[in-house]
C-alpha cells in the first residue's frame, strides 16, 4: 500500500493587490509533526539579490501555493498518494473544473475575457491534464480549526509580513513537531 502524504496550501495578501506570500505544508496530524513547509511571494531580484517584494493579489499566492504542492507531488512524492487541501474555491474549482474549459475556448471564460493569471494556469494546466496523477486537489473549510490549513495560514502570513508570531502561536499550543528536512 503506497504512502498517503497530506499537504496544506494556502495564500494571503495584504490588500488585494499587495504584498504578498503563499505556502505549502507536509502536516501529519496522525504524528503531529510537520515534514516540510515551503513560502514564497512575488519578488524582485537584481544579481541574485532580493530587490523588493512585489504587489500581487491573493489568488496568485493562492495558485503559486497549489504549484508548489504540485510540483511536490510529481517529484518528492511521486511514490506516495497526495491529498492537497486548499481552502480557496475559486483554485480548487480552477483545477478540478475550469482549466478544461479554458483550455477548450483558447484562454477565454465564460465572461468572454481572456483569464487571469494565465501564466500560472498554463502551468497548472499541464498537471491538472495528467493521466491518473498520484495527487488530488480538495476543498477544505479556510479558519475552521483544521491544524494544517492553519499552519498554511500562518506560513503565508509570515511570509508576505515578517511576523512569524501566529505561526509560533500555533506551534506552541499544538505542541507541534518540527521535522522540516
Amino acid at each position: 500500500m503506497r504512502k498517503r502524504i497530506k499537504l496544506y496550501t494556502d495564500g494571503a495578501c495584504a490588500g488585494n493587490p499587495g504584498i504578498g506570500g503563499w505556502s505549502c505544508v507536509h502536516y501529519d496530524a496522525e504524528n503531529n509533526t510537520i515534514w516540510d513547509a515551503y513560502t514564497g511571494g512575488e519578488e524582485t531580484y537584481m544579481e541574485g539579490h532580493l530587490i523588493q517584494k512585489k504587489e500581487t493579489t491573493n489568488n496568485r499566492m493562492e495558485i503559486m501555493a497549489l504549484l508548489k504542492a504540485l510540483e511536490l507531488a510529481a517529484t518528492k512524492y511521486k511514490d506516495c498518494d497526495v491529498i492537497i487541501y486548499c481552502d480557496s474555491s475559486y483554485v480548487v474549482n480552477t483545477f478540478n473544473e475550469w482549466i478544461f474549459n479554458w483550455a477548450r475556448n483558447n484562454w477565454i471564460n465564460s465572461s468572454k475575457e481572456q483569464v487571469k493569471n494565465l501564466d500560472l494556469i498554463l502551468k497548472l494546466y499541464e498537471y491538472a491534464k495528467k493521466e491518473f496523477p498520484n495527487y488530488g486537489v480538495y476543498k477544505i473549510a479556510g479558519h475552521n480549526n483544521e491544524i494544517g490549513n492553519e499552519l498554511a495560514d500562518a506560513y503565508a502570513v509570515a511570509e508576505r509580513s515578517g511576523n512569524a508570531s501566529k505561526l509560533a502561536k500555533i506551534l506552541k499550543e499544538n505542541n507541534i513537531t518540527l521535522a522540516i528536512e
